[in-house]
């Protein structure tokens, strides 16, 4: 999916709440002031701070002011040109030197110029996909040249986590007899963006993957299953028994009586 900007507005005491399962969010306080509720955790939020929630986050942001404005940017992974240095995370952590929030910063002077223009923006209804890829670009571009290496790894360290939480999220929600374009839309990413992470975490394309894990399932099946083929097709949520019989014997080499023998002779 394309990067979504929003701007929201709410008033003393009222809520705004984030329940994300395949996305990270980037929440900017443009005016007033704001807690966040994550878990049994709260953090205040000052105008000019921004927070970094990373995928399956629940948070309740909760007004303090008369008038609270944030901007919040949801987006399904960071650019592939941003670099976290996961050495120097580390480093920091085993010292026990960084803050308890990581993910939240005082923004520096060009990143408040950057959403306050952002506002704007978006209150003159400013918002195609050409802006939106365009200004998130330049923000994580800004983010890099003006936090320290240090502070830019730490701030991101939570969203670069999306990548190792990507076989999770694959491994739930794949039903095998998926395509590749619904197992992207289920993960929640746009097709290029999951067939290039989905290529460097597998190591194989989403195609032979779900091409694999269908063989395998279909030999399963006939291998714990004794039932007639006018089942076995319907069970395997294929259209016809001739197209179950033409799928295996193209992609198994075999056909489902012959994947059958293979259960018996090997009781033998």
């Amino acid at each position: 999916m394309d990067p979504q900007f929003v701007l929201k507005t709410f008033c003393l005491d009222e809520k705004h709440y984030i329940d994300s399962t395949s996305n990270c969010y980037l929440i900017y306080v443009a005016q007033g002031n704001m807690v966040a509720h994550i878990g049994n955790n709260l953090r205040r939020l000052p105008e000019g701070f921004l927070m970094a929630l990373p995928v399956e986050s629940k948070v309740t942001l909760q007004s303090l002011s008369a008038e609270t404005e944030i901007v919040s940017i949801c987006f399904d992974e960071i650019p592939k040109t941003i670099d976290i240095d996961d050495s120097i995370v580390s480093a920091v952590e085993d010292k026990q030197q960084h803050p308890h929030y990581r993910n939240v910063i005082n923004s520096p002077d060009l990143i408040k110029s950057f959403f306050q223009h952002t506002a704007n923006l978006l209150r003159k209804g400013i918002n195609s996909s050409e802006i939106r890829l365009m200004r998130m670009k330049e923000l994580f571009f800004l983010l890099r040249k003006t936090l320290s290496v240090e502070e830019f790894s730490r701030f991101l360290k939570p969203l670069a986590s999306i990548r190792g939480n990507f076989k999770a999220r694959v491994l739930r929600v794949v039903d095998n007899t998926m395509s590749v374009n619904q197992l992207a839309a289920a993960v929640g990413m746009t097709r290029s963006n999951f067939l290039l992470v989905f290529k460097a975490e597998f190591n194989e394309t989403p195609s032979s993957w779900l091409l694999r894990r269908r063989c395998n399932d279909i030999v399963s099946y006939f291998h714990t299953h004794d039932v007639p083929l006018k089942v076995a097709y319907q069970d395997l949520r294929f259209s016809t028994i001739s197209n179950l019989a033409a799928f295996c014997k193209r992609y198994i080499g075999k056909t489902p009586r012959e994947i059958r023998q293979e259960r018996e002779q090997s009781s033998l």
